[in-house]
């Protein structure tokens, strides 16, 4: 996934891209190396759609689905067109087992978060330690390197290291039975996964999140196999169903984490604890935790991404882009009856009020017709003083905050000390509906 992306980012900054393009590459680069890795096409899309690209639209989608398409062919042509994953024919006993899954996602949602802080924390413990880095490498090769010959030494296998398919394999073959055994492997991966990334080391977060769920849910699947045996589904399956909880929680893609398992295993039967499950996972995650791990990597450098798509369009485009000129105002000395034949000409209910490059603020016909001054008067003691002024590199969503703010229907576009042009509340609004109509 950073691959690809890393290459997405690099050929939109080569051909001067604008940054909408050069973020769809960067999506499309995610798409094809998720895709590619796990034999997920659709997937891959997803994941890119859900955590890094800020809108759906075709032109977005499109990218993205041509990136992954391509890269997973490419793929298969060398590795085969094969599962990521096999899995025992799975069928619901019960529709009460639906209960076991629920508390599955709640569990797996309270692992997520446990894991983002376990990940974060670690972190900051080496970086807050003032050695040379090659020391801090030394320190978390030893860490890792006692975890693998404890996990060879108690389980004849070197479980945690890489991405752990052995250990997937084998529960989902049904091949692991033993609770603590499950929960000893838990508590081991966040450590070896934590200190492996803390300590500069290089490693991933999706491929330990399987992980996780699998042995979290592997490790419910056994009690609810003990309690009700013959009554409930197989241990595989719920570790299935935990890959996607635990992936749902961690990173925050639901569809991702449902679409991505289900075609790792094709099995269509697992389709609704999957979606149960992940959708419990992230709602447990989000309401005790804003972040997810993603977002959490941001926001600790001051970077706050709002992923709503219902707004994309807002922010993209700046107040620079649709500004009118030139700009119809009147100052402080222009008198009631110039202003109000001003006003008349033009068909307009506000103006501005400027004196040179000081913006006053605004004068309305709704003001002047309630004061009822002489028509002779100067406008300078009418004038609704306020500061309707916004940088020309604002986009349309700063813009509609400060008319809010305000509660005023026109801004001025300055570039520095400079007037460049105006922006209404209506142009605002039909500017982002053409661009969405666009795209």
């Amino acid at each position: 996934m950073q691959v690809g992306s890393s290459f997405g980012s690099t050929l939109g900054q080569i051909f001067n891209l604008s940054p909408r393009e050069t973020i769809i590459l960067v999506g499309a680069g995610a798409a094809g190396g998720i895709g590619a890795t796990f034999n997920v096409p659709i997937g891959g899309v997803m994941f890119a759609l859900e955590l890094i690209i800020p809108e759906y639209s075709i032109m977005t989608i499109m990218p993205m689905v041509i990136a992954s398409i391509i890269a997973t062919f490419i793929s298969t042509m060398i590795l085969g067109v094969y599962p990521a994953f096999v899995i025992p024919q799975y069928v619901m006993i019960s529709s009460y087992e639906l209960l076991l899954y629920a508390l599955l996602g709640v569990a797996a949602g309270l692992l997520s978060i446990a894991f983002i802080h376990a990940v974060y924390f670690v972190e900051d413990f080496f970086d807050n330690l003032k050695i040379p880095s090659i020391f801090k490498a030394l320190i978390g090769g030893v860490i890792v390197g006692s975890i693998g010959l404890l996990s060879l030494n108690l389980f004849g296998s070197y479980y945690l290291f890489g991405a752990g398919d052995d250990f997937m394999n084998a529960i989902l073959a049904n091949e692991m039975q033993t609770l603590l055994v499950l929960l000893v492997l838990v508590v081991l991966k966040i450590i070896a996964n934590t200190v492996t990334l803390g300590a500069g080391g290089s490693g991933g977060i999706f491929a330990p999140s399987l992980f996780l769920g699998a042995a979290l849910g592997g490790a419910l699947g056994v009690v609810g196999n003990f309690l009700f045996p013959g009554s409930i589904g197989s241990v595989a399956a719920y570790a299935i169903v935990g890959m996607a909880a635990m992936v749902s929680g961690v990173t925050g893609g639901v569809l991702t984490s449902i679409i991505m398992i289900f075609e790792m295993t094709r099995n269509y039967e697992i389709m609704l604890p999957l979606m149960l499950g992940a959708v419990i996972s992230h709602f447990v995650a989000k309401l005790l935790y804003k972040e997810t791990m993603y977002t959490k990597k941001l926001t600790r450098r001051g970077i706050n991404i709002q992923f709503d798509k219902r707004i994309s369009t807002f922010k993209e485009i700046s107040v620079g882009d649709i500004m009118k000129t030139p700009i119809i105002s009147c100052s402080s000395k222009t008198s009631v009856k110039e202003t109000l034949a001003l006003m008349h000409k033009h068909e307009l209910g506000v103006l501005p009020v400027i004196d040179g490059q000081d913006v006053l603020g605004t004068i309305s016909y709704k003001e002047l017709y309630t004061a009822k001054p002489d028509q002779n008067d100067l406008i300078g003691n009418l004038v609704n003083r306020k500061n309707i002024c916004i940088p020309s590199t604002s986009n349309l969503y700063d813009a509609l905050e400060v008319v809010q703010e305000i509660k005023g229907d026109i801004l001025i576009v300055k570039d520095g000390d400079k007037i460049l042009g105006l922006v209404t509340v209506k142009r605002l609004i039909y500017s982002s509906l053409d661009k969405a109509k666009v795209y």
